[in-house]
């Protein structure tokens, strides 16, 4: 698997979630225009080398479970870079699927 930088990078897909996490920190005009690139074009974000250092100033890792939980999955999924190449990745590998389709308790 290889997401485009970090999968913790993938949390900040949660456009709606960081876009106020951010200007309740600061009002950059930047991160603004960011924000709204990677909401209109989900596959933006996979052509950012470190967006945790990008958001550092307002975000960086401190509201993971927030992002976590508005995290829009299937529109990432939809942009068909990073997070749909390990989706489909781990859906390749058999033993995995099978693994999970049988839960130990």
């Amino acid at each position: 698997m290889s997401p485009c930088y970090s999968m913790e990078s993938w949390l900040y897909q949660a456009t709606s979630e960081l876009r106020p996490l951010c200007q309740n920190e600061h009002d950059s005009d930047d991160h603004a225009q960011l924000i709204a690139e990677w909401s209109r074009d989900r596959a933006r974000l996979d052509e950012v080398h470190q967006p945790k250092v990008v958001m550092k100033k307002c975000v960086a890792d401190h509201h993971n479970e927030a992002l976590a939980n508005s995290f829009p999955a299937e529109e990432v999924y939809c942009a068909g870079r990073s997070f749909y190449e390990s989706v489909e990745g781990l859906r390749a590998c058999t033993a995995l699927v099978d693994a999970l389709k049988h839960p130990t308790s």
